[in-house]
């Protein structure tokens, strides 16, 4: 099936008025994904009393799908979501990703969730993920908590975590909520085989994808 197709079989399109002033942009579509049930079945002890703090109730959610590249055999939308978990920050609570996908598509592909190094330009990540969609993947690059777009204007994030130790755990913990979300949506996805969902991530990314892998 066309890749177009695909796209539009499970998501629908949001009414935008054209500006005329400016060149067109690729419609924006409007989708739906559930949140996966964290697996927990088998777990005892401690590592289940620290999982439960990522147990969260699994709820139907939106996001937004734009095409925003297609060149060299490779599409480029822009993603977003919300975060499920609900930090002080608004502009933190929304996740602004970008999912990777060959322009050709054969059945369904393997796909994967790519995480950014400590710096936080997105360049590793970027490279991985366009790399991936070039060898016939999928992938969706996404800013952990208070990266890039979603980064206070001011910081005010950092004012707020050194106020008190015990919140430098939050950021973590809403990137792997987050690191989850994303994988639902990928596993949602009619193009995406759900059995070959993984994670990538290097430096602290590599950090988050051993934190996230288990769940």
């Amino acid at each position: 099936m066309p890749l177009i197709a695909l796209l539009t079989t499970q998501c629908a399109l949001a009414g935008t008025a054209p500006d005329p002033t400016t060149p067109p942009e690729a419609p924006v579509q409007v989708c739906t994904a559930r949140d996966l049930p964290l697996r927990i079945n088998d777990t005892t002890g401690k590592t289940l009393e620290l999982l439960r703090a990522f147990d969260l109730a699994p709820r139907q959610f939106q996001y937004t799908l734009q095409l925003i590249e297609e060149q060299d055999g490779i599409k480029v939308y822009r993603l977003v979501f919300p975060s499920p978990y609900n930090s002080p920050f608004p502009v933190n609570n929304v996740v602004p990703a970008e999912y990777y996908l060959p322009e050709e598509i054969h059945g369904r592909i393997p796909a994967a969730v790519v995480l950014d190094i400590l710096h936080g330009n997105a360049v590793v990540p970027r490279g991985f993920a366009r790399a991936m969609a070039a060898q016939g993947m999928a992938a969706i690059y996404m800013p952990m908590a208070y990266y890039n777009g979603r980064r206070p204007a001011d910081r005010a994030d950092l004012r707020f975590l050194d106020a008190d130790p015990n919140r430098a755990t939050q950021p973590g913990m809403q990137s792997v909520m987050d690191i989850r979300r994303a994988k639902a949506i990928l596993a949602a996805r009619t193009e995406i085989d759900p059995s070959r969902i993984g994670i990538s991530g290097v430096s602290l990314g590599g950090i988050m994808t051993a934190m996230a892998a288990g769940n």
